[in-house]
């Protein structure tokens, strides 16, 4: 279920980065304004992310933990030899 949410993530975040940018670009005037909600925008996503399925009980530390597992194991092959 994490690795959904993962990609679920990626594509919300990319959604809203081409949201943003399009209005940034349709609209000279407020181009700052655009980036700088956008940014707000792509954090507070990112919030929501992660704290809701955490809320909800979704372990959404699974890929770094994964990671991080798999660069021991790694290490530890590296330092037999």
């Amino acid at each position: 279920m994490s690795y959904l949410l993962a990609v679920l993530m990626i594509v919300i975040i990319c959604v809203a980065q081409w949201f943003f940018t399009s209005r940034a670009l349709r609209s000279p005037s407020r181009f700052i304004g655009w980036v700088s909600g956008g940014y707000a925008a792509k954090i507070g996503l990112l919030a929501l992310g992660l704290y809701v399925p955490r809320a909800l009980g979704i372990d959404v530390r699974i890929g770094a933990i994964r990671h991080d597992a798999q660069a021991d194991d790694e290490r530890r092959r590296t330092e037999r030899h």
